[in-house]
């Protein structure tokens, strides 16, 4: 409202004597901290007035430009731009333009039905808070895990000598090695063992890292349910899935690969 004021006086000053603004309680001291930036009093606040203004200062009559909600009209848009600037052109107009447009009708920005740009930019914004937020959520629920993982005893799953770090391969990725035979899935504790998977995989999942499982040997009764796959997958942070490079199988069986493609779903 100033900058439109400002844009209104630059070319009607000599028409009113006087302009008044009237404030409330609340918006009295916006108007005050704001009109020196739009209305400088000495050349010093003109100076401190340019690193305060948006680059950005609208149009000529101080609204702001945005491209979406310009209407473009067309004279006689059925024709070309050479047809109506000729001076040359000779015939009856009307009815050439009649017959251009049977042959644009629908193809025309006019035809078009466009969705409210201000619904799509309201759309996108929901959609990214939504995603953040959910980053956040899953960041805060993984920071929290891993200070448990750090502080619970965990023996009894290091114990099992089924999941532990061993070296880093030919390009210095970090490996990390799961034996399935050496994990009793109905009778180990589903949480401490996210937990030390989260101790001993957390120092390297900054960088790229490597998975090898080894499969073989196993039994059902080393075999986790599908949906403790899905736990741990939504548990884990971004890193362990950007940053895993490669995930070996050694001897897969159906039951391996089906387990595989189940990670693939998510």
């Amino acid at each position: 409202a100033i900058r439109t004021v400002r844009r209104f006086l630059e070319k009607y000053s000599d028409t009113f004597d006087l302009i008044i603004f009237a404030c409330t309680d609340e918006t009295f001291e916006v108007y005050r901290k704001i009109l020196p930036l739009y209305f400088p009093r000495n050349s010093s606040e003109e100076e401190e007035a340019f690193n305060y203004l948006p680059s950005d200062i609208g149009s000529e009559d101080g609204e702001p430009v945005i491209k979406e909600r310009q209407i473009r009209i067309l004279d006689k848009p059925g024709l070309s731009a050479g047809d109506r600037d000729s001076p040359e052109r000779t015939g009856d107009v009307n009815k050439d333009f009649a017959q251009s447009m049977a042959t644009v009708v629908g193809s025309h920005p006019f035809a078009n039905m466009e969705e409210d740009p201000d619904i799509l930019k309201a759309s996108k914004m929901q959609q990214t808070a939504a995603t953040e937020l959910k980053i956040i959520e899953t960041r805060r629920r993984y920071e929290s895990l891993l200070k448990r993982a750090k502080n619970e005893d965990l023996t009894d799953i290091a114990g099992l000598h089924c999941l532990y770090r061993a070296g880093v391969d030919r390009v210095g990725r970090p490996i990390v090695v799961f034996v399935g035979k050496n994990y009793p899935a109905h009778t180990a504790n589903p949480e401490k063992t996210i937990l030390y998977l989260i101790r001993l995989a957390d120092p390297v999942v900054e960088s790229d890292f490597v998975v090898v499982y080894f499969h073989t040997q196993t039994t059902d009764v080393n075999h986790p349910a599908m949906n403790y796959f899905k736990m741990v997958y939504s548990l884990l942070d971004q890193r362990y899935k950007k940053n895993l490079k490669h995930f070996y199988i050694v001897h897969p069986t159906w039951w391996s690969k089906l387990a595989t493609w189940f990670f693939t779903t998510f």
